[in-house]
């Protein structure tokens, strides 16, 4: 950092120095022949090289901008594809998992041998789905020694054994074979089980058209750019599974050599995902390409586009820079014959003016009539000495704001101390009323001269001191626990009608006598305790503060579970409903939760929309509502 009062100290009191000497005369002519010369050599070599310099560095950055984003626009190609595939996969298996849970299926299989009744039970089963679902192509079922036992199609494709014993140990899916219409059929299989035990198979014939759909969507491609869906053969080889954009009819019928791993769709099936900028397509044509391998159903997915195509606009962009290269170096040399003739004056006015401001004249300026960049140096130099004034004012101004500022600082940390002052009081007293009560009735209760009948009640309402205290404690810890965000709530069926009752029970018996419970049965998603401690807040508020008749009621408003506490007490005014739901907050009319503290109402609206709820008040025709609303809980 740069001392100002050095500075400005060694502005007003300049050190002694002896003066320059005058230097040496030169003959005008020849120096301004070598300096011009030497000036215009120099600035055409330098920016030649500069030139080549910047053109090569732009010519990679742009190679490599390109090729990075050619791999950024196939990569997320790549994704979105893979994306939409693994979600045709998990359709097949959505419809093989609804036919191996029909009963009739299970009870036909379950049978030492299938009847002919269980046949046609399973063939009206598995007719009726087929005819509902567009995209399976047929439906068959086996038993479990794999013999088939109905099917929707009169002459079923046959399945290889191989197939079926691997689908028979959970699943299989992955294999695209030519259906019974001659068009492709991705065959799903999936068991059928009955108290862990295997019935048979259940095998169905997936249409191919939406996978169709993902390769044929060439937005962002270009003109040569595919995705290509590839599986391996029992040969090893990688075989197109869809059309191609360069072979229409390449479905099944068109595959690579497994082995020639410069084939995107080989090498993806032999080693998985990749990324590729040297690979050769089914054409021999050098691209670029991504792979995804699609594990459970073993599938090569590749998205690529040619690198002729990638990488056109290198060419044009090289073009450009060489025209850019001799342009450039021509008006360097131009530029450097005006510098060379005019740079002479001003560099001697520039000295004299320097050495004037070093012999103690602070107030010289450098005369000044350009509008070049020598023009804006010397205007500069006026405007530093300038500016050098006017710092001291700046720094003094800097100083007032952040004294300023810090005062208002440290008014809000009084405020914030008194704010914890008051807090820790409340908290205080909050405590130690309930305990000397507690102690009180203890120490009565030790006293040999009352009876057991006598101490019951004096037992009874220490205990009560003492729940006082621990809800006090327990609104405490929440809050804490839920400003520094690790408080665990568990997500489960909250049934609120029985959070409400756990909470009368724990209430005295003229307490439960003062108190109207109605309403449905309410299930909600979220935390029990938690639910729990929002209700007791609730009707402990309303018993303290509100009238005489406390309701509380349970059900399903507006899509929420609810649970509604409400008093004939005074209402809190418009202008002080929300603070009421602030730390430490209280209405005028004393209106809270745990005493005087302020703590409970926002510890609840807390809980509440830590489970996705709401804690809100209103007062309606005489009545204090508080009403908790939590999401409804689904199966």
């Amino acid at each position: 950092m740069v001392d100002i009062s050095r500075v400005v100290t060694a502005l007003k009191e300049p050190p002694t120095r002896s003066p320059s000497p005058a230097a040496p005369a030169v003959k005008p002519g020849a120096s301004r022949s070598h300096l011009r010369n030497d000036i215009v050599g120099g600035a055409l070599t330098i920016t030649f090289f500069v030139l080549v310099l910047l053109l090569t560095l732009a010519f990679i950055r742009q190679r490599d901008a390109l090729v990075s984003g050619v791999f950024d626009r196939i990569g997320g190609v790549a994704a979105a594809q893979e994306s939409r595939v693994e979600s045709y996969l998990e359709d097949g298996l959505a419809h093989t998992g609804v036919m191996v849970s029909r009963p009739n299926i299970l009870n036909a299989l379950a049978e030492p041998e299938v009847s002919d009744d269980g046949v046609l039970a399973i063939e009206r089963a598995i007719g009726s789905y087929n005819e509902v679902v567009g995209d399976v192509i047929w439906i068959s079922v086996y038993d479990a020694d794999l013999e088939l036992v109905a099917a929707t199609d009169d002459d079923p494709t046959a399945v290889d054994s191989s197939y079926l014993a691997r689908a028979m140990s959970g699943f299989a899916i992955g294999r695209v074979v030519v259906g019974p219409t001659g068009e492709p059929a991705h065959l799903v299989a999936q068991t059928v089980e009955l108290d862990d035990q295997v019935l048979g198979l259940v095998v169905i014939g997936q249409s191919t058209r939406e996978l169709e759909v993902v390769t044929g969507e060439y937005s962002g491609l270009g003109d040569t750019g595919e995705t290509i869906i590839a599986q391996q053969t029992s040969g090893g080889d990688a075989e197109f599974i869809t059309a191609l954009r360069f072979d229409a009819d390449a479905a099944l019928k068109r595959a690579v050599d497994g082995s020639d791993t410069v084939v995107p769709v080989a090498y993806t099936l032999e080693s998985g995902s990749f990324a590729s900028s040297e690979s050769v397509d089914y054409r021999g044509e050098s691209v670029f390409a991504v792979g995804r391998l699609i594990d459970d159903a073993n599938w090569a997915l590749v998205v690529k586009i040619d690198r002729s195509e990638a990488l056109a606009s290198l060419d044009s962009f090289l073009r450009s820079g060489l025209v850019a290269l001799v342009f450039g170096s021509l008006l360097a040399a131009g530029l450097a014959w005006y510098v060379a003739i005019h740079i002479r004056r001003p560099i001697i006015d520039m000295r004299d003016a320097a050495a004037a401001i070093a012999g103690g004249a602070r107030d010289t300026r450098v005369p000044n009539g350009r509008l070049d960049e020598i023009g804006e140096l010397a205007d500069s130099f006026n405007y530093m000495a300038h500016e050098l004034n006017l710092l001291t004012d700046g720094l003094e101004r800097e100083i007032s704001d952040r004294t300023s500022e810090l005062e208002i600082r440290n008014a809000e940390l009084r405020d914030l101390i008194d704010s914890k002052e008051t807090f820790l009081a409340g908290v205080s007293h909050e405590i130690r009323s309930p305990l000397t009560a507690m102690i009180g009735f203890l120490d009565l209760a030790r006293d040999d001269s009352f009876e057991a009948t006598e101490r019951g009640p004096m037992l009874d309402a220490a205990m009560q001191q003492a729940d006082e205290v621990l809800i006090l404690i327990e609104d405490l810890l929440a809050a804490a626990r839920a400003e520094s965000g690790t408080l665990k709530l568990a997500s489960v069926r909250v049934n609120l009608g029985a959070q409400v009752a756990q909470v009368v029970e724990g209430l005295t018996a003229d307490q439960q006598r003062a108190l109207t419970v109605s309403g449905d049965e309410a299930f909600a998603l979220g935390d029990p305790s938690r639910a729990r401690q929002i209700i007791r807040n609730l009707v402990t508020n309303a018993f303290r503060y509100g009238g005489p008749n406390i309701e509380i009621h349970t059900g399903v408003e507006d899509g929420y579970a609810v649970a509604v506490v409400r008093d004939d007490g005074d209402g809190i005014p418009d202008s002080e409903r929300e603070n009421i739901f602030e730390a430490f907050g209280q209405s005028s009319s004393g209106r809270t939760v745990s005493g005087s503290v302020g703590i409970g109402l926002h510890v609840s609206r807390q809980l509440a929309e830590l489970m996705s709820g709401r804690l809100t008040y209103d007062h309606v025709s005489g009545w204090s509502e508080f009403t908790l609303r939590l999401p409804i809980f689904s199966e």
